[in-house]
């Protein structure tokens, strides 16, 4: 796992309010994790804190797992770095 992906993980473990060892990359944040909008837009926010990227709920919205979210954040990063 890549460190992205781990700070990931324990993130939506602390949104979803779950230990971190019990999320992986394939969770579906709403049926695994029942991870609501009002989560998502939460998460967004520590995303953002964390990864120093911009991320809108539009987007949160769209993902499904993990793994979405920390693709998300990867693209967002790369985007920063090249703009």
């Amino acid at each position: 796992m890549t460190d992205v992906t781990d700070t990931v993980i324990q993130l939506v473990a602390g949104v979803a309010r779950k230990p971190a060892n019990t999320v992986e990359a394939g969770s579906r944040l709403a049926e695994d994790l029942i991870i609501k909008s009002a989560n998502r837009i939460e998460l967004s926010v520590l995303l953002e804190d964390t990864f120093d990227v911009t991320i809108t709920i539009f987007e949160m919205l769209k993902t499904k797992t993990v793994d979405d979210v920390v693709k998300l954040v990867e693209a967002k990063r790369a985007a920063s770095t090249t703009g």
